[in-house]
């Protein structure tokens, strides 16, 4: 075909797409020759269609297809060290060198780092960002050939008085570079985010961010400032997309080095855009945030504006920070009732019972606040929650609670949570056998807080609902039958028929 000269760009394209599905290195040498060829022939009917200022001829039509997408999936394919000298020569080429440098980054990423496994939104997975932030710390000169190369042909592209083409690939360059280990090259990265324009610089400070570099605060700030400003005179910009042009430096706010610092930026947002809503992707962020101040970044954040506490994302955000301070703060705030406002929410109830599980000093900070009386507005959140996993001491304050205000906190499900466990079953995917747990103190307390056994007797019922338990999982054998015969209490209680 190359030699006969009279085939289509798209049909030697087409050879290439088939290349992909054969990743076999011996094929490179003919893809070199089919992609030279493809450029050569892009490059002249560019110089045609200049000449004829773009008027409507075969030429133009061809000078607006570029059939390179091809044989880059297919370079990705073939991945050995052949493939990778093969790219080094396209890195400063005006119509490939993107697409060269992402055939390195790719198989770099893909011999380094895991896969991801679970769903990330937009592909992105911010959760590494604390790890890779240590990583830079540990050894900040850690590099990568894939990435020396691409900033080299990215520091050749700027050399001297560098054209507008000749920046623009190199903002792309180091753009790719930059999510890749690349050692200390402040200048250079300086001197990039100075070319980029407004649109390309987030998506540079972001792969800096994912590489576990440090971006300013000040450059985040100017390019919001940039795009609001912009947005003044061209209103559609914050309105395309939901504003997907804004968001794009928004999300970098939690990822400088100083969180609270960013607040102001925050506050001086246009009144749509301070929107919980609006500003979901930044809450997403924030427990992924290095910063040791991103906890209290995001708490100020809904004080100062109490329409977060209602926000999912922002609730979502607050309860799976994973810090000892946060959990304190989340409980304290479901006591105070903001995080509910009269509604049940599921997901709240079972993120607050997974934080109260997983740690002993949640759990007695609950018990403690759910004992001082008054109660406070969201104490019935704060039930709920202990409900789903309670321990003995948790049933016997349910049971307290219940007693008190009337209200019916002990059900069969938070019994049964109290007194059995679950065994997962070996080689059973979501399986798991139901095995009763010895229950003698906590049936002994409530033998001693029954009193006729009727319908409002809960300590009597809820002894009730762990002898059905019994009845239907099994006994310890360390548990007598009787709840605490010493007593002297009969159980069960017989009560006598009234019309008898």
């Amino acid at each position: 075909m190359l030699m006969a000269g009279d085939a289509k760009r798209s049909e030697k394209a087409a050879l290439a797409h088939l290349a992909k599905s054969v990743p076999d290195e011996a094929l490179l040498p003919i893809l070199k020759q089919l992609l030279d060829d493809e450029l050569e022939q892009y490059r002249a009917f560019r110089i045609e269609a200049e000449a004829h200022g773009w008027q409507h001829t075969p030429a133009v039509n061809e000078a607006r297809i570029l059939y390179t997408g091809h044989y880059y999936r297919a370079f990705e394919a073939m991945r050995s060290p052949r493939t990778a000298s093969m790219m080094e020569p396209y890195l400063t080429d005006a119509h490939f060198g993107e697409l060269a440098a992402q055939v390195l980054a790719e198989h770099w990423r893909l011999a380094n780092e895991a896969p991801v496994t679970g769903y990330t939104f937009g592909g992105l997975d911010f959760s590494i960002v604390k790890d890779q932030r240590q990583a830079c710390a540990l050894e900040p000169d850690r590099t990568s050939a894939e990435a020396d190369k691409i900033f080299a042909a990215a520091e050749l592209l700027v050399e001297g008085d560098p054209t507008d083409e000749q920046k623009h690939l190199a903002v792309a360059l180091g753009t790719i570079a930059s999510r890749l280990p690349h050692g200390r090259r402040g200048d250079m990265i300086r001197k990039l985010i100075a070319f980029a324009s407004r649109r390309k610089r987030p998506d540079l400070l972001l792969n800096l961010v994912l590489s576990g570099d440090h971006v300013d605060l000040a450059v985040v700030a100017a390019g919001i400032n940039d795009t609001v400003e912009a947005a003044k005179l061209e209103p559609w910009i914050l309105m395309q997309s939901d504003g997907y042009e804004l968001k794009q430096w928004l999300r970098l706010l939690p990822f400088v080095d100083r969180v609270v610092d960013a607040l102001p930026i925050l506050r001086a947002m246009p009144t749509a855009q301070r929107e919980p809503r609006f500003l979901a992707n930044v809450i997403d962020s924030f427990p992924h945030a290095p910063a040791p101040d991103a906890e209290d970044a995001l708490f100020s954040l809904a004080e100062e504006d109490p329409r977060f506490y209602l926000d999912y994302n922002w609730r979502h955000a607050a309860l799976h920070f994973g810090t000892p301070s946060s959990v304190h703060r989340i409980i304290d705030l479901a006591e105070q009732g903001v995080l509910s406002h009269g509604r049940t929410d599921w997901d709240t109830i079972q993120a607050l019972a997974h934080l109260i599980a997983g740690s002993e000093e949640a759990r007695a900070h609950v018990y403690k606040l759910l004992s001082t009386r008054p109660l406070a507005p969201g104490h019935t959140l704060l039930t709920l929650a202990i409900g789903e996993n309670p321990d003995a001491d948790g049933l016997m304050l349910l049971v307290t609670l219940e007693r008190e205000l009337g209200i019916g906190y002990v059900g069969e499900r938070s019994v049964q949570r109290a007194v059995t466990k679950d065994v997962p079953i070996e080689d059973w995917s979501n399986a798991y056998d139901v095995v009763p747990v010895a229950a003698s103190s906590l049936r002994s307390r409530l033998l001693a807080m029954t009193t006729d056994g009727g319908e409002g007797d809960t300590a009597a019922r809820t002894i009730r609902i762990i002898d059905e338990c019994r009845h239907s999982y099994g006994r310890p054998e360390t548990e007598p039958r009787h709840p605490d015969l010493t007593s002297g209490k009969p159980w069960p209680i017989i009560r006598p028929d009234p019309d008898a």
